[in-house]
């Protein structure tokens, strides 16, 4: 679960925006000129999709190394935050289909010995199919059919009119103007399901100093790639009919890997991804003007989590700049206890691990729930040392690969279930009552989950207090059946609840659909997301996002990772230490909406980020996302569970005191004595189930004897007794007080005697000090008190232990 104490507040805004029916007018009005410039027949998925809107050139990078320099020196900096800058595409075929395949760097000067040093050059495709008795189809650079399993001279784009034309579907020669000749694979009923493909880039196995391109816009011819590079400019991978008809929406990636090789105010990536959640939702994703120099973009279903249970924290995240020995981590790296599911592993639904897919186009209709998919990699994960870059193929002499495939099922196209909304919503105190907490103490909103395994996955709580308080979210994984989540009493910006006469209202609801893109490195981000759930079409709104990026370090506890930006300053100074900037904590860069758990519209943009100066300009070092992972998420929540003026909160300061009276002649020894016990609600709210104790010292002669005189709306239960240990419940008015009279015989010396006022559970009292009364002079203070001796930390699983003790304290403080 993920609920954090908030030092401050940053209310979410909506910038104005025109109607998301609107965007999606204009957004299509836009692809209709691009068609009527186009000739007919033209297909392509990829780079052509990826750069259709304008923006700045995403280089789809693809990088093995992991050779380190000595220290203080560069790498190619294969990882960042220890996800792979490797960008892989999946394509599902079925027989009788052929993929089209292409990429920038498939001309003859990129093929070995052209390459030096030797051995360096890595360029090609490769496609893995998803049978085991089948090959690697392997295509290399050039017109050399040595090394080659696949067609030799062919998947070349050139420039970018090549790579708006598209491939020539026929293999003839005959497409459409500038269309390329593709590499093209015959799929057969053996070989039908999902391909990986491996665009490679020429320096895959880079180990010296990173190698970015020359920024160049989108729709423009990229600059000429090298046998340095560790990226692709420009790539395709289309699958095409019998009939030589394109079929679009075939293909995806779990990961995307992309440098701009610049920030700036022309720098920013204005791709659209659909992203197919796996439990069958469906949204549109615009990055509308994110950029990074280099970054990478994903989308799953946890974002980041803690490692020691798995809980996603809901909420952005500091990466670390402390290097291991011999690399410079530019981009940075996960601290120890936070992590994220790497998105090339594979997909665990047990657990709600899952990497949704980034398709290019809408994905097709006819996919199936699922199908076999090849991989050089039975575990999913990319390739990262010289033994995993062979399995692509031999470089000297240049090779086709020669690898099994390992063959798994893939899931694709599954059928959405709309989530139920949650029963029997109530709310327990932390002490065991009913519809109460006391201030400051909290409790456990309980529910249960009446959906089907995976077909609600995550839980959203809505505290709405009313003014002068903020609300509260509380976001959590969910469990089958009951679900037990603990709110600590406070608001939205951490201030303890502490009105006893609110009525406020809590909102439940269960959720699927939910998908997380964390965007690592990316500095700038100044159009802001646009995301539309295309399906379901229903519930409203279909456009909303959420994420919060607040800094709410305050020097008192371990460092959590959270953001600070530009002007904050943490209280008390950051003690520095391993995982650092350089020994401190760096504050850069703004955010004009730190806080969308509101819930935030997204046409028109939303959640931004800048430099320091609030703008678009350099952001390298100054960008608010620069070494860290923004997490923004959206879901689709069930019909809400809704209580409103059912929790009461209860604070009551009570208060006892205790004499001898008559005073004088007060304490005679042998004579009479009679003990004087007051004990006072000083509150506005009536109390039952407070508990007065007090253990008469064995040295008062007998007879013993008590009475309890309430006034007129209070009780005592007993009222009377006989016994030296006195064990009084009552119920008493606001104001109210009660007086307890103990008769008994003084003995030699005045005994040492407390009593003690117990609150009810649940009901909190601001000041303990007033608690017990003493007659005599005791050794110091005894007291009996109730405590709290465990309840939840700031984030735990959604699970809780509290314990609850009588306790006989020995001290001046009771």
């Amino acid at each position: 679960m993920h609920d954090p104490m908030m030092r401050y507040t940053h209310p979410a805004q909506s910038h104005p925006a025109a109607p998301i029916w609107l965007v999606r007018l204009l957004g299509l009005v836009g692809v209709l000129a691009l068609a009527l410039l186009l000739p007919r027949g033209v297909a392509a998925e990829g780079s052509r999709e990826l750069t259709a809107n304008g923006g700045a050139r995403p280089h789809l990078e693809y990088i093995v190394s992991q050779v380190a320099t000595p220290p203080g020196g560069n790498t190619s900096e294969f990882e960042i935050a220890g996800i792979q800058r490797q960008t892989i595409i999946y394509v599902y075929a079925e027989a009788g289909e052929t993929i089209n395949l292409a990429s920038s760097v498939m001309a003859a000067g990129f093929l070995f010995p052209t390459c030096t040093p030797a051995n360096s050059c890595t360029a090609r495709i490769v496609a893995v199919p998803p049978n085991a008795a089948s090959s690697p189809v392997t295509f290399l650079p050039g017109n050399a059919t040595v090394g080659s399993s696949g067609a030799a001279g062919c998947g070349h784009i050139a420039a970018r009119v090549n790579e708006v034309a598209g491939p020539d579907l026929t293999g003839t020669g005959t497409g459409p103007a500038n269309s390329y000749n593709s590499c093209q694979i015959a799929v057969t009923a053996a070989t039908e399901g999902v391909w990986e493909i491996h665009f490679v880039s020429p320096r895959a196995n880079r180990s010296l100093q990173n190698n970015p391109p020359a920024a160049v816009a989108a729709n423009v011819d990229w600059a000429a790639q090298t046998i340095e590079n560790t990226y692709v400019a420009a790539w395709d991978v289309t699958v095409s009919d019998a009939a030589n008809n394109p079929i679009n929406g075939r293909a995806y990636t779990r990961s995307l890997s992309v440098t701009t090789g610049a920030n700036g105010p022309t720098s920013g990536v204005q791709s659209e991804l659909f992203v197919k959640a796996y439990d069958g939702a469906l949204y549109n994703v615009d990055l509308n003007d994110i950029d990074g120099f280099t970054s990478v973009f994903f989308a799953d279903t946890r974002g980041p989590i803690e490692t020691t249970n798995g809980t996603p924290i809901y909420r952005s995240l500091q990466l670390e700049d402390t290097p291991p020995t011999g690399f410079l981590r530019v981009f940075g790296s996960f601290p120890d206890g936070f992590g994220i599911k790497n998105p090339f592993s594979n997909d665990d639904p047990s657990t709600n691990s899952i990497t949704h897919k980034l398709f290019f186009n809408q994905p097709a209709a006819d996919l199936p729930a699922s199908a076999p998919v090849g991989k050089l990699k039975g575990d999913g994960t990319p390739l990262v040392d010289t033994a995993d870059l062979d399995l692509l193929g031999a470089r000297n002499p240049p090779g086709a690969s020669t690898a099994t495939p390992i063959v798994s099922t893939e899931w694709l196209a599954r059928t959405y279930v709309a989530p139920l909304a949650p029963q029997n919503l109530d709310f327990v105190g932390i002490e065991g009552t009913i519809g109460q907490s006391g201030t400051s103490l909290g409790g456990f909103f309980r529910f249960d989950n009446p959906n089907a395994v995976g077909d609600a996955t995550s839980f959203r709580i809505e505290l709405e207090f009313g003014a002068p308080f903020e609300n509260r979210y509380i976001f959590g994984d969910l469990q089958q059946g009951s679900n037990s989540v603990f709110w600590d009493g406070r608001d939205g910006n951490g201030t303890v609840v502490d009105d006893t006469a609110a009525t406020f209202t809590v909102r439940v609801t269960l959720n699927n659909g939910e998908i997380h893109f964390p965007v690592i490195d990316a500095e700038l981000h100044t159009g802001g997301y646009i995301v539309e759930r295309l399906t379901p079409a229903t519930p409203t709104p279909v456009d909303t996002i959420y994420w919060d990026d607040r800094f709410f370090y305050t020097g008192n506890e371990p460092y959590d990772y959270s953001i600070c930006a530009n002007g904050e300053t943490p209280v008390p100074s950051f003690p520095g230490g391993a995982g650092t900037f350089g020994g401190e904590l760096k504050c850069y860069g703004t955010n004009t909406d730190r806080n969308g758990l509101a819930g935030v519209a997204s046409t028109g943009g939303a959640h931004r980020w800048f430099d320091n100066a609030g703008t678009n300009a350099s952001g390298q070092a100054n960008g608010f996302g620069n070494k860290r992972i923004i997490n923004t998420w959206t879901y689709i929540p069930s019909p809400p569970a809704v209580i409103t003026g059912e929790i009461s909160i209860r604070e009551a300061d009570l208060q006892v005191s205790k004499e001898i009276t008559p005073n004088p002649p007060g304490f005679v020894p042998g004579g009479p004595l009679t003990y004087r016990i007051e004990v006072t609600n000083d509150s506005t709210i009536a109390l039952s189930g407070v508990r007065l104790i007090d253990e008469i010292p064995p040295s008062v002669g007998a007879p013993i004897s008590w009475t309890c005189t309430p006034g007129a709306g209070g009780s005592c239960s007993p009222s009377s007794g006989t016994t030296y240990s006195i064990n009084i419940l009552l119920t008493m008015d606001p104001g109210e007080t009660i007086t307890i009279n103990v008769d008994g015989t003084a003995p030699a010396t005045e005994p040492c005697n407390t009593a003690t006022v117990i609150r009810p559970p649940d009901v909190f009292d601001p000041d303990t000090d007033n608690n017990s009364s003493s007659t005599g002079t005791p050794t110091s203070n005894i007291g009996l008190a109730m405590r709290v001796v465990e309840s939840a930390p700031r984030f735990t699983p959604d699970t809780y232990r509290v314990t609850m003790e009588y306790v006989v304290q020995a001290g001046n403080v009771p």
